[in-house]
């Protein structure tokens, strides 16, 4: 059963993602993509984990790039970055400050996948029903690159969002080779 909620979660991952995306960018996805993209990420990451960890990382970023419907390569690194660390960010606000009120711990958290689907089910409605409480316009936000009024800001996210990812891919890494002692002191 903890084999089939590891398999749900990949997969729930990978869709959410997609979805965050899709919201973004407004660029929208067959549904067919939902389906197909996440069963070959966990097809290919079967056959060779390390080959889809750099692909899934940058298909987005490589996708809005080669479609560059804004004619903006800023923009388009600011999609290609924005749901992933979007997805880490919300996972970790949501395992680390809000379910720790419930009683579930970080030891709960590596060690059933059941807790992890949860989490990653709960990121899309976390993050909608947060965006529309702050009223965030994504396309204020487009006209804004377009007149270059956000070109500095922009590029100082980015370096924000890849100092992040680099600094989640490196805590995921130790934290999965080096996990932490409780009860040693």
């Amino acid at each position: 059963m903890e084999r089939i909620f590891e398999y749900l979660t990949s997969l729930t991952h990978i869709i959410l993602i997609l979805l965050l995306y899709q919201h973004i960018s407004g660029n929208k996805f067959r549904w067919y993509w939902f389906i197909l993209l996440p069963i070959s990420f966990k097809g290919i990451f079967l056959l060779i984990p390390p080959l889809v960890y750099f692909v899934y990382t940058f298909f987005l970023l490589f996708y809005s790039i080669f479609l560059n419907k804004y004619q903006s390569r800023v923009l388009d690194i600011f999609y290609g970055l924005y749901p992933i660390v979007i997805e880490s960010l919300f996972g970790s606000i949501l395992a680390f400050y809000l379910f720790p009120i419930t009683g579930l711990d970080y030891v709960n958290f590596d060690s059933d996948n059941k807790i992890k689907f949860l989490i990653e089910i709960l990121i899309f409605p976390f993050y909608f029903y947060l965006t529309k409480l702050v009223k965030i316009n994504i396309e204020n936000l487009k006209r804004g690159v377009k007149k270059h009024y956000l070109r500095r800001c922009f590029f100082f996210n980015e370096c924000i969002y890849v100092y992040l990812f680099v600094y989640a891919s490196i805590s995921n890494y130790w934290r999965k080779f080096y996990p932490p002692r409780i009860g040693t002191s």
